[in-house]
């Protein structure tokens, strides 16, 4: 009861387990999420399982989530929750980052796919509907353009349409609307009213659901230019969309007549039109839809457009892809331990790119290797010898560019072998103590353990107790307990544990002390063939020997029998003949104690089995038998049968026979159940085997759904079903008959809508007439005749329409047929059965289409306004029926507009005004307003194009609109303008007589052309360029601005500026350029108004040059005797210069021990950075530089650097000497090594004695040092002959021996030398000591003899030493020549000869120079003689004329040419150039004189260089030419022109950078002389100018008060009132003269034309010539059609009304453009057109009922009349007039007030003269002005106002031009990149008064027109 209990709990797991299953997800999270930070989002994820899986969130890292407060939450059901949150709180790594949920519970965990996800920030976007150009009658495609950042966020939703005449409204597709599953808009057929119409698209935003309008467009159609051939554009020829997201593929195409389109499919080698509309791909002309397309559906697409001249096509391959899935097989799986197991995971979908499968087990990556293999690319996973760690939760994982899926399946295992857990120890004890020993163990099955002692089976007896229990956890748990132990409890225990799967134990030995006691024998039965352990039954501790016998037989008595020092027996390889019987074994301790005990070993065969097999060829129906025979194996023998791994099923089809080894399997009627594989198991006492063998019963087809007759009705899916069964499993087979006959069959092939099933059924979608026929099915396995069936598909066509509504206009009076076109089976009735007018059959006509239809038409004539309205047309037939509406439009054009008037001229627009005009009974959709440029008579000096009559250009507006702005016109142009209303029947006639205008000017609208530039030298180019087109000039070009920056990869540095006046000044060089380097080069040109667009970037690159650096870290080390290595880094990059196409590295020899040393520099060249030089001199110094060159030339060469090559052995001694000094020694000398290869450490002196007789013994002897190459051999035998040679060493080793001499010591020594003759070379100046070291006996006399003159001590610079050597205290040239040595005695004489040589400085060389540059000059020089010494170098010295010092360079030895750079400009300079070598520095060479290149500045004219105003004077530094060398400062010097006015330095040094230089507080009417001197490095100019200021009205100052020049001898003073008084009333009175008859003239001449102008019906040429002077007549029409546009609005206009300054400053800005009604004061010399009553009870007759006033300038207040030199002739014009300047540019208004014919001064009830202020005025420009004059402002600031510009002095130009190219109506602003301009106040004058000169802008949307030579005066006081 104490086991069963446990063992019932234990089995409660295992009952549980039953119904465990692992997650599997029921919803997981999308590949990606997008959400709104204002919404945010959930991501759900739930998942089932037994127990139920918990959910946790892991991050990209596979870290569980925390909850990320105000951010993430994760719910209680497992969702992820994303709260919204405000745009600044924003965290990429919350709301941009991959999440994954997982799944866990006891069995295992899943995780899902990774989910990316990503917050959208609501951001500000603008939709866009860009304009689109179409032919007329073409389709056109209107695009919704999304900004890139909101794409994938934003959906088109819908679109609209503004129309003059509807409004806004939503366009439904249908007719001629189509929208694209895209977004965008296709219209058909467009029209020229179409151009008329603007179209918006409306978008939502996916997440946050916000709707937005875009921007209208529209579309632009163009006339076809004649007929041409259809041309497609370009468009994506590739198109990916997922399965179901509806696309459309879009064909562009230009043709007239405009082509049709038609599409195909390409299936196969064939082209299959795309012909029907269907409800899943419908073609809508140029536009291909597919609604919800399948894989199937890919494909390549052709577009086919073609009209009669022609077709072109469009390929475009659409491709559909699924999602990405993946699916494990199987699902679910339970596998016994140590099998295989087997995972595929099937992928589905069509991912882009790459597939990456990765396999995970309980959520974490499966590491491969081991027992876990990959094969088929990863999508099968096997795991060889299951084991229990690998049951649980298995997934794949599927990855591809943009997603990702998965698959999970779960393993269990099934029969596990038992695997101990716990095991116990071996002991050694006492006898009596209690003993227990525990086993644990797990399997599946739960495992059985039994116990043993000594191999055999234990029991509950003798002491033992055995319990055994299953755990909690499902283990078995065996415990074997010993009460008392005692000896015969000893021996080695065993725990076996075994179940179904297989079995393992564990051993241990338990030693009980005690003597040796015997076992009861015992027997052991064993398989043959296996290996046994015979344990010797005898207990007892410690046992000293055990021994074995079999019989009488001592074992082993053979290899296979072993016996182990335990006692144990091994018999390998046991056979029953042999091993078989009783074995005995005797068991003795150390004390001589033994026992004898015996076991019996029965040995037993296993079972065999014969192999077996069925027949191939059973079929159904036959019968069959297999036999299993035993053919081995001890009995009892049970054999049984299984099938499939299950017991055979009782079945009266098969029967068993079983014999005592043989059993038969019978089988009476095989059927396809029978089919499996069968296995043969027989067993005995040994073992078990078995053997399998596969039955396959084949089965002929039978029909599981049999095909059968279908109807289907048109456009409408249909299965034709074909399955049959059999084995082997047949193949179904379709065929479709050919044509309507159905005897004949051919293969069905796939199509584009159709497609054979996996199961065999015919799948088609949208069947059409195409499908209909009949079908056949075939089924065949190869068994039987095989299955087949015919079957008819019928498909019914309802009666349809293509088209549900459409529209058709036509014009009144026209003749149309409506046509209404079906298509349906017949019989298909069409009737006609509503419409505006009564039906009469005679008008409806039946008619067959081609395409098998019936189409009814409708002849209607004579139309009318009536016959407008919907007509109804029904078709119907047995299928259905369907009804189309036909909305007929019968219109008329309207009428002409009239009341044509011009309301606003600007620059670039006109403004003109009309009256609507008769509609036509059809609302006018909107206004065309035509123009075109008018030929001009105007000199060619006035600035306006000279053009041709060109072709009228079309403008619309809206239907509402009574006035347009025509844009986009060319300034300073005369124009016509018409009107023309339009409705949708057409354009109505133009108004008349058309109207003409003159635009204003502007800056240029062009750029130069024709730009280019070439690299003159590396550091400069030459920029060229064309001026702009005459069209784009705008007026006037004064110069150009060259802007030039550098590029490069870093980015592209800030421009340079340059500056060229003059139009036809077309090219500049820019200096001091980088070279080798890319410059962005631009060019605009520039007027008085502003700057032009820039011309397109022009990138240019410099010539290459040489490294400006040396390379850098340059280092070298020894490698050998005769090679350096060296290395070094590249020049840095911006000193390249070029691309370094290799390095040379000069080397020179400098020292060596050999003395060699020369002035040549090798070159060792190498396109590495590291090199070795070898066939280098032994230990030899040397000079070192390293160079880049590029294909220019060499670089700058680096700082020398020194290395020394190893030294090696030394050469031999070059002399020996041996002479005998006593009769016992004998001096050696020698001479030094020629090539001593380093420093002679020693020599070694060699002594042989020449002996006759006996062995030779050679005496070495050592000299150490260098500096006495003597040695005196000693102790020598007198007469004995000697031999002697020396060699030297250096650290390296012994040298070479020198040559053998032979001497013999003597007692008469004669009279020797120990010395050698040799060359002395010494430098000029220093000392030199030459020895003379002598022996014998007796003592030699000695002589020293100079060129064979004896040497004496009175020979001056010759010295004899103590001695006898000869020293020369300082070596002269003198010096040079032979020297000798001569000694004698009795018995013999000798002598040594030097031959000194003296080394000099070089010579002079001789120099020239080759080239000069502005900053450079190129030097060459020869050297005849290097005076006896290697030259070193050469230095060049150089200095400015008039300068002091020298300078100087140094230079390479090997050079003899260099640039001599960094020098001043055009300036002269003297230079000479010495050579170097080691005695010193040679004379230099003769002084050459050179300048550089470069002249100084050059003034320019006093046009081109100054402009004055009345109160300042602007000066153009940059008009100076340079000479060609830069100018470095400027200095301005100003005076009255005055005698006894001293010069005002303004300023001393003036930056040419400032560009211009403005001189302020000047006196009006005044005199000057400016004195402007410019310096450069190639010296200084000064030049004066005269110039006069202005007047107070900006008037000229008359040429003949000029003052007298300085110089000039003139006597006559402008200031002798005696002189200035008679002329100035002389003059005055001239002028008032003057003015009388110009204004009695030109008032006759403008009645006349006011006559003829209100009679003409057109414009002629005579009209436009007709000037007073030269005023331009069509600004006088743009002033009076003006006018009359105001009389009609009741308002009052200015040329430039001015507002009142609060304060009393003169000062003038630049007025506020704009028409809100403010307050203004009157201008002096304005004029004014004021309405009275009559003019507004007569509508258009302003010109008889205008009241004109005008003011006057100050002084004309003052003096109560205009002062004749201000006064101009005028021309009264309809409350408007104008003058021009004689000989400018400028345009001037006057206006004085005409009342019963004649002038009057001012307005009754207006004071008599104005505040003393000036206003400014801009010719040019039109104000309005409010009623209420002589207010002052309410803000307290100066105001802002124009003026008038009189005709300066000299040329025309600006005085302080705007710098940027577009003017605003705020104060003007200066650009510091084009140029920096300073103000210079007179200090010490009175400032009473300052005139500022502007260009007041049009309006708001207009470029300004200023005038010719308007200035600001402005800028900072200095």
């Amino acid at each position: 009861m104490r086991i069963i209990w446990p063992a019932l709990l234990g089995f409660l797991p295992g009952l549980l387990a039953l119904s465990l299953q692992g997650p599997v997800f029921i919803q997981e999270p999308p590949s990606a999420v997008d959400f709104s930070n204002s919404t945010g989002t959930i991501l759900g994820c739930s998942a089932l399982g037994n127990p139920p899986p918990s959910v946790t969130w892991l991050d990209a890292s596979n870290r569980e989530l925390p909850t990320v407060i105000r951010y993430r939450e994760v719910l209680s059901n497992g969702s992820l929750y994303f709260q919204p949150f405000p745009p600044e709180e924003y965290i990429p790594e919350v709301h941009a980052a991959s999440y994954r949920c997982r799944a866990t519970n006891s069995v295992g965990s899943i995780v899902s796919r990774e989910c990316r996800v990503r917050a959208d920030v609501s951001q500000t976007y603008q939709l866009q509907v860009q304009n689109v150009f179409v032919v007329r009658g073409n389709s056109a495609v209107l695009k919704c353009s999304v900004p890139n950042f909101m794409k994938g966020l934003v959906v088109v939703s819908s679109w609209m349409k503004e129309d003059p005449v509807l409004g806004r409204t939503s366009i439904h597709p249908g007719g001629r609307f189509t929208i694209t599953a895209g977004g965008a808009l296709q219209i058909r057929d467009v029209q020229t009213e179409d151009g008329y119409t603007r179209f918006m698209c409306q978008a939502m935003h996916k997440l946050s659901g916000e709707r937005r309008v875009s921007m209208p467009g529209q579309l632009i159609v163009t006339e076809p230019d004649g007929n041409q051939a259809p041309r497609t554009e370009q468009s994506a020829s590739s198109i990916n969309v997922p399965v179901n997201t509806p696309v459309d593929l879009i064909c562009s195409a230009r043709g007239f007549p405009p082509p049709s389109f038609r599409w195909y499919r390409e299936t196969g080698l064939m082209q299959q039109e795309i012909s029907l509309v269907s409800p899943f791909i419908r073609p809508m002309g140029n536009v291909l839809q597919l609604l919800r397309p399948q894989t199937s559906d890919s494909g390549r697409y052709i577009c086919v457009a073609n009209n009669p001249l022609g077709e072109d096509r469009r390929d475009m391959t659409l491709t559909v892809t699924a999602p990405l899935s993946a699916y494990i097989r199987p699902q679910q799986q339970t596998v016994d331990a140590g099998s295989l197991a087997m995972m595929n995971c099937t992928i589905g979908g069509d991912a882009a790119g790459p597939l990456e499968v990765a396999w995970f087990k309980d959520g974490r990556p499966l590491n491969m290797g081991g027992r876990h293999a990959y094969t088929e690319s990863g999508k099968v996973l096997t795991i060889h010898g299951v084991a229990r760690s690998d049951r649980g939760m298995y997934q794949c994982l599927v990855r591809g560019t943009e997603d990702n899926a998965q698959g999970s399946s779960e393993l269990t295992l099934g029969a596990v072998a038992p695997e101990l857990l716990g095991t116990f120890i071996a002991q050694t004890i006492q006898p009596g103590p209690s003993v227990s020993l525990r086993c644990a163990a797990s399997g599946s099955p739960h495992p059985h353990i039994i116990w043993l002692l000594d191999g055999a089976e234990l029991g509950g007896s003798n002491g033992l107790v055995l319990n055994s229990f299953l755990a909690s956890g499902g283990d078995v748990v065996s415990h074997l307990n010993i009460t008392s132990a005692r000896v015969h409890h000893g021996g080695l225990y065993s725990c076996v544990a075994s179940n179904s799967a297989g079995s393992t134990s564990h051993s241990a030995p338990l030693n009980v002390y005690g003597p040796p006691s015997a076992r009861p024998p015992r027997n052991l039965t064993v398989v043959a063939g296996t290996d046994v352990f015979l344990r010797c039954p005898v207990a007892g501790f410690p046992i000293s020997s055990v021994t074995w016998r079999q019989g009488d037989l001592s074992l082993p008595a053979n290899p296979r029998q072993r016996v182990f020092p335990n006692g144990t027996l091994l018999i390998k390889n046991v056979e029953g003949s042999v091993d078989s019987g009783q074995y005995s074994c005797v068991v003795s301790n150390t004390q001589g104690q033994s026992a004898q005990s015996s076991l019996g070993l029965d040995i037993m065969k296993p079972p065999e089995i014969a192999p077996f097999q069925f027949p191939a060829t059973l079929r159904e129906g036959m019968r069959a038998q297999v036999s299993c025979s035993i053919i081995s194996g001890d009995f009892p023998i049970s054999i049984s049968w299984r099938k499939d791994g299950t017991p055979l099923a009782p079945e009266p089809d098969v029967a068993e026979q079983q014999h005592q080894f043989v059993s038969n399997l019978l089988f009476m009627n095989l059927a396809a159940r029978h089919s499996g594989q069968y296995t043969c198991i027989a067993n005995n006492a040994a073992a078990t085997a078995n053997f399998t063998a596969r039955l396959v019963v084949r089965v002929a087809p039978m029909w599981e759904l049999e095909p059968k007759d279908t109807s289907v009705l048109y456009q409408h899916s249909v299965v034709l079903h074909c399955q049959a069964s059999g084995f082997p499993h047949p193949t179904s087979t379709w065929l479709r008959s050919r044509g309507s006959a159905s005897d004949e069959f051919v293969p069905l092939q796939p199509g584009p809508r159709q497609f054979i099933a996996n199961n065999g059924s015919i799948v088609i979608h949208a069947a059409d007439s195409s499908h209909q026929g009949h079908y056949m099915c075939q089924a065949n396995n190869g068994i039987g005749p095989g299955l087949s069936k015919s079957i008819f598909l019928r498909v019914s066509v309802p009666a349809h329409f293509s088209q549900k509504v459409v529209n058709q206009s036509v014009v009144a009076g026209e003749t149309t047929v409506l046509v209404c076109p079906a298509v349906g089976d017949a019989p298909l009735r069409v009737t006609w059965v509503l419409g505006p007018r009564s039906l009469s059959m005679g008008q409806v006509r039946e008619v067959s289409t081609s395409g098998g239809g019936v189409a009814a038409e409708l002849h209607l004539t004579g139309l009318s306004r009536r016959d407008t309205g919907a007509y109804r047309c029904v078709a119907s037939n047995e299928f259905g029926q369907d009804e189309l509406t036909l909305y007929l439009n019968v219109k008329e054009p309207p009428e002409s507009p009239n009341g044509i008037v011009l309301q606003e001229a600007l620059s670039r627009s006109i403004t003109i005004g009309w009256s609507a005009p008769y509609s036509g009974h059809a609302a006018i959709s909107h206004y065309v307003v035509q123009y075109r440029e008018q030929q001009t008579t105007l000199p060619a000096s006035s600035g306006i194009p000279m053009s041709p009559e060109s072709v009228w250009q079309n403008a619309t507006v809206g239907s509402e609109a009574r006035s347009a702005r025509i844009s986009g016109l060319r300034p300073a142009t005369a124009y016509l303008l018409r009107v023309m209303a339009v409705n949708e029947v057409g354009l109505g006639a133009p108004s008349h007589p058309a109207l003409l205008a003159l635009t204003t000017q502007e800056a240029p609208s062009g750029p130069p052309v024709d730009v280019s530039a070439e690299s003159s030298s590396p550091d400069s180019l030459q920029v060229r360029w064309k001026p702009p087109a005459s069209s784009y000039s705008n007026g006037e070009i004064l110069g150009y601005q060259v802007a030039y920056k550098e590029v490069s990869a870093l980015g592209e540095s800030p421009a340079q500026l340059r500056r060229v006046r003059g139009r036809n000044r077309l090219e500049i060089n820019l200096a001091d350029l980088k070279q080798f380097t890319r410059y962005q080069i631009t060019v605009r040109a520039f007027n008085q108004v502003g700057h032009g667009p820039s011309s397109a970037p022009l990138i240019v690159t410099t010539k290459q040059g040489v490294p400006d650096a040396a390379p850098t870290n340059f280092r070298c080390k020894m490698q050998s005797s005769q090679s350096i290595w060296t290395r070094w880094d590249p020049p840095p990059v911006e000193k390249r210069n070029g691309i370094v196409e290799g390095y040379k590295v000069f080397y020179q020899l400098v020292s060596s021990a050999n003395n060699d040393v020369s002035s040549e520099v090798e070159v060792k060249k190498t396109t590495n950075l590291e090199t070795s030089i070898h066939g280098l001199a032994f230990y030899g110094n040397y000079s070192l530089r390293v160079a880049a060159h590029t294909a220019l030339g060499d670089g700058v060469r680096s700082l020398p650097i020194f290395c020394t090559t190893d030294e090696d052995v030394p050469g031999p001694p070059e002399q020996i000497k041996a002479v005998s000094m006593t009769s016992e020694s004998i001096l050696v000398t020698w001479a030094r090594p020629a090539r001593p290869n380093g420093i002679i450490t020693r020599y070694h002196v060699y002594i042989n004695a020449i002996q006759q007789s006996g062995p030779k013994e050679v005496i070495k002897e050592v000299v150490f040092g260098d500096r006495d190459p003597t040695f005196e051999a000693r102790r020598l035998k007198e007469f004995s002959t000697y031999e002697f040679w020396v060699t030297a060493s250096t650290r390296v080793g012994e040298g070479q021996p020198s040559a053998k001499v032979t001497q013999s010591p003597v007692l008469r020594v004669p009279a020797r030398i120990a010395g050698f003759t040799k060359k002395l070379v010494v430098n000029l100046g220093q000392s030199l000591s030459m020895s003379c070291i002598t022996v014998g006996l007796p003592a030699p006399e000695k002589v020293w003899k100079f060129q064979s003159r004896t040497v004496s001590q009175s020979d001056s610079n010759i010295q004899i030493l103590p001695d006898h050597s000869l020293s020369l205290a300082t070596v002269s040239i003198s010096d040079q020549g032979n020297y000798t040595c001569h000694v004698e005695n009795v018995y013999g004489k000798d002598e040594v000869h030097y031959e000194v040589m003296v080394r000099v400085v070089p010579a002079i060389p001789t120099m020239n120079v080759l080239a000069a540059a502005a900053n450079s000059l190129t030097v060459q020089w020869r050297l005849t003689d290097d005076g006896g010494s290697p030259i070193t170098g050469f230095v060049i010295h150089y200095k400015k004329d008039n300068a002091v010092e020298w300078q100087h360079q140094m230079i390479d030895a090997d050079r003899r040419n260099f640039v001599l750079g960094k020098l001043s400009c055009g300036t002269p300079y003297n230079l000479h150039v010495s050579a170097i070598n080691k005695v010193g520095k040679g004379k230099h060479s003769q002084t050459v004189s050179v300048s550089t290149k470069g002249s100084a500045p050059r003034a320019p004219s006093q046009e081109e260089f100054l402009e004055a105003n009345s109160t300042c004077v602007t000066l153009f530094l940059d008009s100076w030419t340079s000479g060609g060398c830069a100018i470095n400062y400027f200095t301005v010097e100003l005076r009255e022109a005055r005698q006894g006015v001293p010069w005002t330095l303004i300023s001393s040094k003036i930056s040419p950078d400032q560009g211009e230089v403005t001189l302020r507080d000047l006196h009006p009417s005044r005199w000057y002389y400016v004195r402007v001197g410019a310096q450069s490095d190639a010296g200084g100019v000064q030049h004066e100018y005269i110039f006069a200021t202005r007047n107070s009205m900006e008037e000229i100052v008359m040429p003949d008060l000029e003052p007298q020049k300085p110089g000039s001898q003139h006597s006559v003073s402008f200031t002798d009132p005696t002189v200035i008084v008679p002329i100035i009333s002389g003059l005055i009175c001239t002028a008032a003269v003057a003015v009388c008859v110009c204004i009695i003239v030109r008032r006759r001449q403008y009645e006349g034309y006011q006559q003829s102008s209100s009679s003409s019906t057109s414009v002629t040429t005579a009209e436009q010539n007709r000037y007073l002077g030269k005023t331009l007549l069509m600004e006088m029409e743009n002033k009076r059609n003006s006018d009359q546009q105001q009389h009609h609005r009741g308002q009052l206009y200015s040329p430039s009304p001015a507002r009142k300054a609060a304060d009393s400053s003169l000062s003038c800005h630049k007025g506020s453009d704009t028409t809100s009604a403010q307050d203004y004061e009157i201008c002096p010399y304005a004029t004014f057109s004021l309405n009275t009553a009559a003019a507004q009870n007569n509508g258009h007759q302003t010109m008889d009922y205008c009241m004109q006033f005008q003011t006057f300038s100050q002084q004309e207040c003052y003096a109560g009349q205009p002062s004749g030199s201000s006064a101009a002739a005028a021309v009264a014009s309809g409350g408007y007039k104008q003058q021009a300047a004689a000989g400018s540019k400028e345009y001037y208004s006057r206006v004085r007030r005409k009342s019963n014919g004649r002038i009057v001064s001012n307005v009754p009830g207006e004071p008599a003269c104005l505040p003393k202020q000036i206003s400014c005025i801009s010719s040019q420009q039109t104000l309005p002005l409010s009623s209420t004059t002589g207010v002052s402002s309410s803000n307290g600031g100066r105001s802002r106002q124009s003026r008038h510009s009189p005709p300066p002095l000299g040329r025309p130009r600006s005085c302080a031009m705007a710098d940027s190219a577009d003017s605003d109506s705020s104060a003007s602003r200066v650009n510091a990149n084009f140029s920096s301009r300073s103000t210079y106040h007179l200090h010490g004058q009175k400032q009473d008064k300052m005139y500022e000169r502007d260009s007041s802008t049009e309006s708001a949307e207009a470029s300004p027109e200023v005038t010719h030579r308007s200035r600001r005066c402005e800028g900072p006081t200095r």
